[in-house]
């Protein structure tokens, strides 16, 4: 009978009956694969090498008409900028799933 298992919370407005017995809750943490973590450290290398072999670039050729045309301060800006972005990934690849990391060390993160 489900009138005895409807229980009222409130009737200010209307009448909210919620079940007593609620099936048990079901999650998806949504874990990081080992194989995506691999792909992330993979892109951040490539990010970093492209980022300091282009500002070692700009410093090197300084003096070229091309790169004074372009403004070698910003484009060095450019390159710290795209280090930073890229040095995002790696705080995303910390997960719970592991225990690998202390919970200070997931919190931090």
């Amino acid at each position: 009978d489900l009138s005895q298992k409807v229980q009222t919370v409130t009737n200010l407005v209307t009448v909210l009956r919620v079940p007593i017995d609620l099936p048990p809750a079901n999650y998806d943490y949504n874990f990081i694969d080992p194989w995506e973590k691999i792909l992330g450290y993979i892109l951040f290398g490539v990010c970093v090498l492209l980022s300091v072999g282009l500002a070692v670039t700009v410093i090197c050729f300084r003096t070229n008409k091309v790169i004074v045309a372009s403004q070698p301060f910003f484009l060095l800006m450019i390159c710290f900028g795209s280090l930073l972005v890229a040095s995002a990934i790696l705080p995303l690849t910390v997960d719970d799933a592991s225990d690998r990391y202390t919970p200070r060390g997931r919190d931090i993160a």
